[in-house]
């Protein structure tokens, strides 16, 4: 009994399988009109004469035009800061006071010691004018035959000492004069001031608090000059040679939405780097109002070029296929869409130049990714564009014959 129904199950699946098979090879002999085909919805859309600019975008952070920091020169207590976070800072303004008691009483007694060589220098001259008139005195006598020539010698001798220990006093002198002025300039050193020429900078940070001991050389805030900001970029080898001085350049900000700024090229780097191919490009940001502040993360966007009345077509109609750019033409006689390569151009947000060839018809924008050369497709809005197409060629009919 089960043999008969194994020989059973094996004729049903035979018979299934020849049937398959024999609906293929019919199916494969109808006409390819009456064939059942795989279409694609796509959309599409006619290339347009646009004026396309060449436009880089970059990133990059801003930083102050200038910035350094304040320290003071001596060491000791802070007194006191006038300066706090934000400050702005005028030329000639006293920043911070050491406590300079000390280096007064340095001073003071620099002054002292200085006053004391000095009267020893007028002690010298005395002697010294002494000295010469004994001098004098001796050789008139000698000359008289009265004094030896050993006595007129000993007065000589007395002379030149008296000289030297005058010129020895001065030189004392000099050196208490140079101690009192280190010590005048260190006393100056306890009052930290702004020193610069002109132009308001700002507190960028601030290190210490007063009561703070101080050592020499030890910052206390860091100036910063805002009123121009300066963005370095990295431009790649191939946007290099379109660099050019003094270009425009437009800078936008998440911290203002909408809103753009302008800067110009001030440096361009003469080497590039050997590993990322990128040159280092320095931009020059105004910033009178003060709205854009030091490390901020920033967009600048450069125009390389610009071309008027091209052929473009949105950007997501170019595709690949086996390393060839091109696109797919919408073929409304046949239902297919056609690969055809192209030469493109400029590339903008939105629509990309194409060189050549020049196109006729509709490109497919919509669901390219999946085609293949001479898939059969589906336009979905087709009935719209005609309209359109029609329209537009109506428009242009009637403009001529107006003229």
């Amino acid at each position: 009994m089960k043999k008969y129904i194994y020989i059973f199950l094996i004729s049903v699946i035979v018979l299934i399988v020849g049937l398959t098979a024999y609906k293929i090879y019919a199916d494969s002999q109808k006409p390819a009109a009456e064939r059942k085909i795989e279409r694609f919805g796509v959309l599409t859309a006619s290339p347009e004469r646009r004026t396309m600019t060449d436009v880089r975008e970059f990133t990059g952070t801003l930083r102050a035009d200038s910035s350094f920091a304040l320290a003071s020169k001596v060491g000791g207590r802070l007194q006191q800061i006038t300066v706090s976070l934000g400050n702005p800072i005028e030329p000639g303004q006293l920043i911070a006071q050491i406590d300079d008691t000390e280096y007064l009483q340095a001073v003071e007694q620099s002054q002292a010691d200085l006053a004391m060589g000095k009267a020893q220098v007028t002690e010298a001259e005395v002697a010294l004018e002494q000295a010469k008139r004994e001098y004098d005195r001796n050789e008139r006598l000698r000359a008289g035959n009265v004094y030896s020539e050993s006595q007129l010698e000993t007065a000589y001798t007395t002379l030149q000492s008296k000289q030297a220990i005058l010129s020895m006093r001065k030189a004392e002198v000099d050196k208490l004069q140079a101690i009192l002025d280190n010590a005048e300039t260190r006393l100056a050193d306890t009052r930290v001031m702004a020193e610069w020429d002109s132009g308001t900078r700002y507190v960028g940070e601030r290190f210490v608090d007063a009561g703070t001991l101080l050592a020499a050389n030890e910052s206390i805030i860091t100036v910063i000059d805002i009123d121009k900001l300066i963005a370095e970029i990295n431009v790649v080898e191939r946007d290099y040679p379109k660099l050019t001085m003094g270009h425009e350049t437009q800078i936008t900000t998440d911290a203002y939405p909408g809103q753009i700024f302008t800067g110009n090229i001030s440096y361009i780097s003469q080497i590039l780097n050997t590993t990322t191919r990128q040159a280092a490009v320095r931009i020059d940001i105004p910033n009178s109002d003060l709205k854009l502040k030091p490390g901020m993360f920033i967009r600048v966007k450069i125009e390389f070029g610009r071309r008027e009345n091209v052929q473009a077509i949105p950007r997501e109609a170019v595709v690949k296929r086996n390393d060839v750019t091109g696109v797919f033409m919408f073929n409304g006689a046949t239902g297919q869409a056609d690969f055809l390569p192209v030469e493109t151009g400029v590339i903008s947000e939105s629509y990309i130049e194409i060189l050549s060839p020049e196109l006729r018809g509709r490109v497919i924008t919509l669901g390219n990714h999946r085609l293949t050369d001479q898939a059969y497709v589906v336009d979905s809005d087709f009935d719209k564009h005609m309209q359109q197409d029609a329209a537009a060629s109506k428009q242009a009919m009637n403009a001529e014959k107006q003229q």
